[in-house]
C-alpha cells in the first residue's frame, strides 16, 4: 500500500507539511560458496550451513575470498603461529604489567551484548533504555579470579563491589565475564611485556599487508584497529555487524563462529542507528521464535546462518557487515582482532553511484548502508529524539503532530529512494515498510533483554528489575 502511494500522497504531504557445530565437516573444506556448504545442524529452528574454510596457505584466500567479501576460515594459519599456545592465561599471569587494565563485560548469564553508555535520568535515555549488562575495568589478576569464580557459580555483589561504573552497570547478580583491550591498550602491552611484544613482532607482516590489498582495505580501523579478546567459557557475544573487515586470529583455546550474510540484515532486526544497541539483533537466533519473537521478526526465518569452529592457529577473515555471535568454548580462550577500514562500500559510506538502479540483491547486501543513511535523513530533519515516532509516521504514511521538520525529512527520504529505486514507488515504499516493520514503535527495551528470559522462558528480569512475559512487562520487583 505504501509503495502505492509514494508518488501520490508523499508530494501531497510535503505540500502540506541450535545444536553445536561438530569438528572438522567435509561439506566445508574447499567449498567457495557465500551462503555456506552443507548442513550444520540449526541455529535455534533455522537451518544452518558451514562456513567455507581452507588450509591456511591456500592461494583461493586472495583470488576467491577477499575479492569477494565472502568469509572463511583458515585453518592452521602462519601469520600469527610465533603467539599461538604462547599466549595463554598463565603466561598473562606471569608477564601482565600490574597496573594495566582490561575492559570487562559482565553478564547475568551467557550472553554478552555491549552498548553505547548512557547518563543522565531515566526519561532522557533514548527508547528508555536500560543496560543489561555491567562495566568494568580491572587489572589481569582481578579479571581472571573473577572468571574463574563466576565459572564456578553466579555472584551476587553492589556494582561498587565488582568496580562497575554506576551510569553503565545496573546489574546485580553476574554469571559470565568477557575481557578485551583494544587500540591502544593492546599496543601498550605489546610495548611494555617483552614475552607479549617479541612474538608480536615476529608475526608475518607482510602476509597481513597483503591481505590488506587484495581486501582493499585502506588502513588500521581508529588508527589502531587491534583488539585481544579473552573469554569465560561459554560466554557469547551477541549477534551483530561492524562497519570495519576483520581477521580474526584464535590464538588459544577454541571458539564457535556463527555468521550471517550481509543479505540477512532485515532478517535480523537491527536496533534502530541511534539506540544504545546499534549494530545489534533485536532477537535471540538461540531461542527463537520463543517469548513472542517468531510474531515479532518473521523474516528472520528466511535467513541463512553459517556456523564453524576455529581453533587455536585458526584465522577467520569476516568482511565488513557480515552479522557475527561467538562464544568461546574454552575458558579463558585467546583471541586477536584485527580491523580495518575499507575502499569498499559499508553501512557507513555514502550511498555509491553504482547503487542507482541496482537490483534487489545488491541493496540486499547494502542493506545497513541504505537503512542507516534513511535513519540519517530523518534525524538531520526531526531531531535525534523523535526518530522513532518519525519512521512510523513514514511508513504509514502520517503527518505526526507537533513535528516540523517531518515535511522535510519526507521531502529527503522520498528523494533518496526515488533515486534509489529509479522512481519505482511500489518498490521504495515495499523498502520502507520492511525497514520500519519491527525496529520502530515497538518496545524496544524488551529485545534489549530478550537475552536474559529465564532457562524456563517464564520471564525476563531487566537491569532495574521490571519483568516481562511474552506479552510484554508484568510487574515491578
Amino acid at each position: 500500500m505504501l509503495g502505492l502511494l509514494l508518488g501520490v500522497v508523499w508530494p501531497i504531504l510535503v505540500g502540506a507539511a541450535g545444536g553445536r557445530p561438530s569438528l572438522g565437516a567435509d561439506a566445508a573444506k574447499g567449498c567457495l560458496k557465500r551462503y555456506g556448504c552443507g548442513a550444520a545442524g540449526a541455529i535455534g529452528t533455522v537451518a544452518a550451513s558451514w562456513i567455507p574454510e581452507v588450509s591456511g596457505d591456500d592461494e583461493r584466500l586472495f583470488t576467491h575470498f577477499l575479492v569477494k567479501d565472502q568469509p572463511v576460515i583458515l585453518r592452521g594459519a602462519k601469520f600469527a603461529r610465533p603467539s599461538v599456545d604462547v599466549w595463554t592465561p598463565d603466561l598473562f599471569d606471569t608477564s601482565m604489567p600490574e597496573d594495566w587494565k582490561l575492559h570487562a563485560f559482565l553478564s547475568r548469564n551467557k550472553y554478552i551484548s555491549y552498548h553505547v553508555p548512557v547518563t543522565g535520568s531515566t526519561s532522557s535515555r533514548p527508547y528508555g533504555f536500560t543496560p543489561p549488562v555491567g562495566y568494568a575495568a580491572m587489572p589481569w589478576a582481578e579479571a581472571r579470579s573473577l572468571a574463574d569464580d563466576l565459572h564456578s557459580q553466579c555472584r551476587t555483589a553492589e556494582p561498587s563491589e565488582i568496580g562497575c561504573r554506576q551510569d553503565y552497570c545496573r546489574i546485580k547478580e553476574y554469571c559470565s565475564a568477557y575481557f578485551f583491550a583494544d587500540g591502544q591498550r593492546f599496543q601498550e602491552l605489546m610495548r611494555r611485556s617483552a614475552p607479549f611484544g617479541d612474538a608480536y613482532d615476529a608475526w608475518d607482516w607482510p602476509w597481513l599487508e597483503r591481505v590488506r590489498e587484495v581486501a582493499e582495505w585502506s588502513g588500521p580501523a581508529y588508527g589502531v584497529g587491534t583488539a585481544v579478546v579473552i573469554g569465560q567459557k561459554n560466554s557469547t557475544m551477541t549477534p551483530h555487524f561492524d562497519s570495519h573487515g576483520n581477521m580474526v586470529l584464535q590464538i588459544y583455546g577454541s571458539k564457535e563462529v556463527t555468521l550471517w550474510p550481509p543479505e540477512d540484515t532485515s532478517g535480523l532486526y537491527p536496533f534502530p542507528s541511534n539506540h544504545p544497541a546499534t549494530r545489534q539483533a533485536m532477537l535471540n537466533p538461540e531461542s527463537y521464535p520463543s517469548h513472542g519473537q517468531g510474531e515479532r521478526f518473521p523474516r528472520y526465518a528466511t535467513t541463512r546462518p553459517q556456523r564453524g569452529v576455529l581453533h587455536a592457529g585458526d584465522v577467520l577473515f569476516l568482511p565488513m557487515a557480515w552479522w557475527h555471535m561467538m562464544r568461546s568454548t574454552t575458558h579463558l580462550g585467546v583471541s586477536v582482532s584485527f580491523w580495518h577500514d575499507s575502499k569498499r562500500p559499508g553501512p557507513y559510506s555514502a550511498p555509491p553511484p553504482s547503487l542507482r538502479g541496482a537490483g534487489d540483491r545488491q541493496v540486499a547486501r547494502l542493506t545497513a548502508l541504505v537503512w542507516i543513511r534513511i535513519e540519517e535523513l530523518v534525524k538531520e530533519a526531526v531531531g535525534d529524539s523523535a526518530l522513532d515516532r518519525a519512521m512510523v509516521a513514514l511508513a504509514r504514511m502520517e503527518m505526526p503532530k507537533g513535528m516540523s521538520g517531518f515535511p522535510q525529512a519526507l521531502e529527503k527520504v522520498k528523494g533518496f529512494l526515488l533515486w534509489l529505486f529509479e522512481d519505482d514507488a511500489v518498490r521504495a515504499g515495499k523498502f520502507v515498510e520492511a525497514m520500519v516493520d519491527g525496529r520502530f514503535g515497538v518496545d524496544h527495551d524488551k529485545s534489549v533483554h530478550i537475552w536474559y528470559f529465564g532457562e524456563d522462558g517464564a520471564t525476563a528480569i531487566s537491569a532495574t528489575g521490571e519483568r516481562w512475559n511474552d506479552k510484554g512487562m508484568v510487574t515491578e520487583l
